[in-house]
């Protein structure tokens, strides 16, 4: 809900029942910033409703980003060295001089990193 002041409400349901509000984010943290929601989910069916009425006007609305448009257009780069080397540091920071290649660094510490609670 981007209408209840000077925070943007992130709320839920599940089955028809209500379960809250489970963010709150004030709007200037966001920068203007659009969100975009993004639901993992194994072996069950969820349907979406974003208001079904026009929240805001067609010139303000930002697009997602276009995924390629062939796998000629996709990259890997793997990287081979000894451990402690500075390949994922060379990784983080080439990752940083290209954001538009929108790369996925897959890892070690990337694993570490999302298995903290």
């Amino acid at each position: 809900d981007f209408e209840c002041g000077e925070e943007v409400e992130l709320s839920f349901m599940k089955n028809g029942r209500w379960l809250g509000v489970a963010y709150r984010v004030r709007k200037e943290a966001l920068g203007g910033r659009a969100l975009f929601p993004h639901v993992l989910v194994k072996n069950c069916a969820i349907e979406f409703n974003f208001g079904q009425r026009d929240h805001l006007p067609v010139a303000e609305r930002v697009r997602g980003t276009l995924g390629p448009k062939s796998k000629a257009e996709c990259e890997i780069l793997m990287m081979v060295g000894l451990p402690a080397a500075g390949k994922t540091t060379w990784a983080v920071k080439h990752a940083a001089a290209n954001p538009s290649k929108k790369y996925n660094i897959l890892g070690t510490n990337a694993i570490m990193d999302k298995m903290r609670v």
